[in-house]
């Protein structure tokens, strides 16, 4: 993990920050006449401190993956995403993430601010924990296995062979956020489960970050569809 003992980093973070501006403000002190620097030694502290910013910002950030959705190709983020479905306690019911194809992915991109190298989501311990608790209520669905409810893209409804789960997701990629959408087959209609989820801590974690946790029934009988918006970091403010 990039922060393993996140109270021993912090305490060493700070101690390497705190050297290192005393350091920078002894050289700057105009009324020392003669200020001793290492500038070797600073250097060294200097490229540590810029370190421990960068392993805060991984540890509470994930890469969209811009290049390849420029490409044409699965984004960064998919990886995040097929790490939360692998993780979820499912207890024999089956999660599957729907077939993107490239143009799809070409659609997404083009979302994209095109000066923009690279954009970062929220992806910490807290959204991952919230996400579980979502996926995991695969556990109480209802009813036989579906099919992907966007086959239109990847196959016929008609065609017997094709995958079947219990839970199926889709990821959409604009501007401001990520879209994490959900389907699956219950009897409870998107209101009940508005309702009864509206003060969970893990509803709460979305919103406080500028994103949302959202229910809707489709045109098809009894499936409920779930929207998990998160906030691009550019937007934060925004949203």
């Amino acid at each position: 993990p990039l922060i393993s003992d996140f109270k021993s980093f912090h305490a060493e973070a700070e101690d390497r920050l705190k050297r290192l501006s005393e350091s920078i403000n002894s050289a700057l002190n105009k009324q020392n006449a003669t200020p001793y620097v290492d500038l070797e030694a600073d250097k060294i502290l200097a490229s540590e401190v810029l370190s421990d910013g960068h392993r805060v910002a991984l540890a509470v950030f994930t890469p969209l993956g811009v290049a390849r959705l420029r490409d044409e190709c699965c984004p960064l983020i998919m990886d995040e995403l097929q790490k939360a479905v692998k993780n979820a306690r499912k207890e024999k019911k089956s999660i599957a993430i729907a077939d993107l194809t490239g143009f799809d992915w070409r659609l997404a991109a083009r979302q994209l601010a095109p000066e923009k190298v690279e954009y970062y989501v929220i992806w910490d311990r807290l959204i991952c924990d919230a996400l579980d608790r979502i996926l995991s209520n695969v556990r109480h669905a209802t009813g036989e296995p579906i099919l992907c409810p966007w086959s239109e893209a990847v196959g016929a409804y008609g065609d017997q062979s094709a995958e079947k789960a219990h839970l199926w997701i889709r990821l959409d990629i604009f501007q401001k956020y990520v879209l994490i959408v959900l389907e699956n087959h219950t009897e409870m209609r998107a209101e009940t489960v508005t309702a009864e989820t509206a003060s969970k801590p893990w509803i709460n974690t979305f919103k406080e970050i500028g994103g949302d946790v959202t229910y809707s029934n489709t045109d098809k009988v009894n499936i409920l569809r779930t929207a998990i918006k998160i906030p691009n970091s550019l937007f934060l403010d925004e949203l």
